[in-house]
């Protein structure tokens, strides 16, 4: 008799083998009393064997295993069947450890059960070391958030365990304007960034439904049972809502706004690719109607289909001749003379025809092609300038268009010294043309790009003026020279809210010192109306339409050969579009 175990052994032999086993041992009897543990145990468990004999095994339990998990232990040793799996145990000084543990039972003669014999050894670090890998596999670094490989399982397990009439949602999120504060502030500031959305939306997701960082700056969210229609709603709803409340920079206010897209199964596909397809589909819809959110419909292939070709085709444009430039005047209203030519780029493709703008230049921003376009419209429309110079045409100034990344990019400043210089073109001959967004006055490098502008002595001008981000007061500290009305004002005109709009605007600017320009200019009644108010300039298809460069030529002739003539009024007479 082994004393300290309280087992009876034939031969010592077999104490000593088992005390020698790395692996834990412990044997009870028929009942799951203890009647040995081995050495390997105590270390394991930190119970010495006087604490563990005539105990239970779950002298060692943590609670991490349910009910059933131990009825289906004991039916199948009772089967006769060893019970294989890794157990989560406790330590006596209360730490967790997984067991990786076989019981068997043990037969008499008859084929009764006497003993359970369970070997088992700690696997701790493995189940650690697991756990980190699934956790890279599966968690997002930057928001820790599930990441794309754990939404494309959420779709498959959804989809495999839909039940009869209910429905699995796809919703797929893209921040708005994002990169461009990536490119702005940097990766690391927009990773800060990227992580407080991930906060805001997983408030608003709830279990079982899963939230997922996509990559990038977009998001996914995976409906799961009964109601997963409305509950996609529900969330694209709240989402929009989420974002709403300005975000920060350090101390810095920053507006962020997401488009999102929604699919259903099976109405919108029946399988992980086809509903991620039509979600992104959606998703892109909304992006470009700049609504929010959209559901997909079948239709929205086809859109979907032009928006690959432009995406695909705008690549090679540039390299292909395909661009152009088209010039559309700006008329000082006292003089009557050409106060600027506006260039404005166009693309017409082999078989997509004329590409709208609208269509093709967030593409361009999108891709950060805008950024190689951007330069050549510059270059091609201070060419132009000095070409019509040589001409003797009346022409004195050219406003080119710029985007937010080309106003952040550092180099921009020696950019545009560069091509004048090139061209020999005094810098207020060119007016620079930017849009109201929150970039002005989030971002130092534009500040300075800005201010570099103006010290060169290029002309700026704050476009479609209050449609963006800026107030007033923001606009008196900006060094811009003019100020352009945008053409939803003009065109509210003739109500009387809009009037009065209108004139206060005219009237702060004008306290500026700046100029103002009136865009979208369409009818005699908006032009006497811009004129009574003290608006100095317009622009608009009234006055002409975008006209390519020998139409152009001959316009600016005609305007100075007219301005000599009393009869020159501000009439439909004088509207000489083509």
């Amino acid at each position: 008799m082994n004393e300290e175990s309280g087992i009876s052994l034939r031969d010592e032999v077999f104490t000593s083998v088992f005390e020698q086993i790395a692996d834990s041992v412990v044997i009870t009897d028929a009942v799951g009393r203890i009647l040995y543990v081995n050495e390997s145990f105590v270390l394991m468990t930190g119970y010495n064997k006087r604490e563990a004999l005539g105990k239970k095994p779950s002298l060692v339990k943590s609670g991490a295993h349910t009910k059933s998990f131990y009825r289906d232990l004991w039916r199948t040793l009772h089967a006769g069947f060893p019970f294989r799996h890794v157990f989560v145990n406790r330590r006596k000084g209360g730490t967790i450890y997984h067991e990786a543990k076989t019981i068997t039972p043990v037969f008499d003669e008859s084929g009764r059960i006497t003993h359970f014999v369970s070997t088992g050894r700690d696997v701790s670090d493995e189940k650690s070391a697991e756990s980190r890998l699934q956790r890279l596999a599966y968690i997002d670094q930057v928001t820790d958030l599930p990441n794309r490989a754990r939404l494309q399982e959420a779709i498959e397990e959804a989809l495999v365990n839909r039940e009869a009439g209910s429905g699995v949602g796809l919703l797929l999120i893209d921040l708005d304007g994002f990169k461009a504060i990536n490119d702005t502030f940097g990766h690391l500031v927009g990773d800060h960034l990227l992580f407080d959305v991930g906060s805001r939306m997983s408030g608003v997701v709830e279990a079982p439904d899963l939230l997922a960082r996509m990559g990038g700056d977009e998001f996914g969210i995976v409906v799961r049972g009964a109601g997963a229609t409305a509950r996609s709603e529900s969330y694209a709803n709240a989402l929009l809502e989420a974002m709403q409340p300005e975000f920060r920079i350090g101390l810095r206010p920053v507006h962020l706004s997401a488009s999102i897209g929604i699919a259903i199964a099976p109405d919108d596909g029946d399988d992980s690719f086809t509903l991620q397809k039509h979600a992104d589909t959606a998703m892109y819809q909304a992006k470009e109607q700049g609504i929010g959110k959209r559901r997909y419909h079948r239709n929205m292939s086809v859109t979907a289909s032009r928006h690959f070709s432009v995406r695909n085709e705008i690549q090679q444009a540039s390299y292909r001749g395909e661009l152009s430039l088209a010039y559309q005047p700006q008329i000082h209203l006292e003089s009557g003379s050409v106060r600027a030519v506006e260039a404005l780029l166009r693309w017409n493709h082999p078989y997509l025809g004329s590409v709208s703008p609208a269509e093709f230049i967030p593409v361009l921003e999108e891709t950060g092609l805008i950024m190689r376009c951007g330069r050549w419209v510059l270059n091609e429309a201070c060419r132009q300038l000095r070409s019509w110079w040589a001409s003797r045409i009346p022409i004195p100034r050219v406003a080119v268009n710029v985007s937010a990344r080309q106003l952040a990019d550092p180099a921009f400043h020696a950019e545009v010294e560069a091509i004048l210089r090139y061209h020999e073109i005094p810098p207020d001959a060119l007016e620079i043309e930017i849009v109201e967004t929150s970039e002005l006055t989030v971002c130092d490098v534009t500040a300075s790009v800005i201010d570099g502008l103006s010290r060169l002595g290029v002309r700026l001008a704050l476009d479609d003026f209050g449609t963006g981000f800026s107030s007033l007061s923001h606009v008196s500290r900006l060094p811009v020279n003019a100020i352009k009305i945008d053409r939803e004002f003009v065109t509210a005109l003739g109500d009387d809210g809009g009037h009065k709009f209108v004139a206060r605007l005219i009237e702060f600017v004008q306290s500026l010192e700046l100029e103002t320009i009136a865009e979208g200019v369409e009818d005699d009644a908006q032009l006497s109306m811009l004129h009574g108010l003290g608006c100095q300039n317009i622009q608009g298809f009234y006055i002409h339409r975008p006209a390519d460069v020998m139409a152009m030529a001959g316009f600016a002739k005609r305007v100075a050969a007219t301005q000599s003539r009393p009869e020159w009024t501000y009439s439909r007479s004088r509207n000489v579009a083509t």
